[in-house]
């Protein structure tokens, strides 16, 4: 059996910065005598609850993705890069605290979720957006997960576009909206669709699949 696991971190609802930078400085003594001090803050303009699709993945702050099981045979009939299997969805959307009514932002506020997927836990060279197996014990191999977005109005199915994880930004990792700026990039009433699907990445050998990923909501 293979799955996918998004986790919601223990700080995930975490808050844009709009950075406040201060120097202090002396009267130069030499080349290296200066200093400076960074003081960063922010007061947030929302609190809301990150949905994951579903209202009991919702209230347990995660969401199981199920990809099926396969067999070595089925899993191995086509090359590197080939799909196997059906997509499986998850749509990510903004409520407000009690998890029914909407979400209330101020002003032309965004928001947008974040990740951050360690490298070696990407395969790259097979395609983008590609996961690899973190299962520790009885691993299958030859098969990743390949993550897909679309940002889009509420009704939105399944994302279509392969995350980029090249575009990772220090201040909120990559952004499953897509934006490679680091500017937030979800309107309060749209929703982000992921899709997800397993791939062929080498050559298959039978056990399970699962990989984690702690989401991190920002708001800006």
């Amino acid at each position: 059996m293979a799955s996918l696991k998004f986790q919601k971190s223990a700080l995930a609802i975490s808050f844009s910065a709009a950075l406040l930078s201060i120097s202090v400085a002396t009267p130069a003594l030499s080349a290296n005598d200066f200093g400076e001090l960074i003081i960063n803050g922010q007061i947030s303009n929302t609190t809301c609850l990150l949905t994951l699709g579903d209202g009991g993945a919702t209230g347990s702050n995660s969401r199981t993705i199920n990809l099926g099981t396969f067999s070595t045979t089925t899993a191995g009939a086509s090359g590197i890069g080939s799909t196997i299997g059906n997509k499986q969805h998850a749509i990510l959307g903004l409520k407000a605290a009690d998890g029914v009514s909407p979400c209330t932002f101020i002003g032309n506020s965004k928001w947008d979720v974040g990740v951050n997927i360690s490298p070696e836990n990407i395969d790259a060279d097979v395609g983008a957006g590609v996961l690899k197996n973190t299962a520790a014990t009885n691993a299958a191999t030859g098969v990743g997960v390949q993550l897909m977005t679309t940002v889009g109005a509420l009704g939105t199915t399944a994302g279509t576009t392969p995350v980029n994880f090249a575009n990772s930004s220090p201040s909120y990792g990559t952004l499953l909206s897509g934006s490679a700026t680091s500017a937030l990039g979800v309107l309060p009433a749209q929703v982000i669709a992921v899709t997800v699907q397993m791939v062929r990445t080498g050559v298959i050998g039978a056990g399970v699949f699962t990989h984690s990923i702690p989401l991190n909501v920002w708001y800006q």
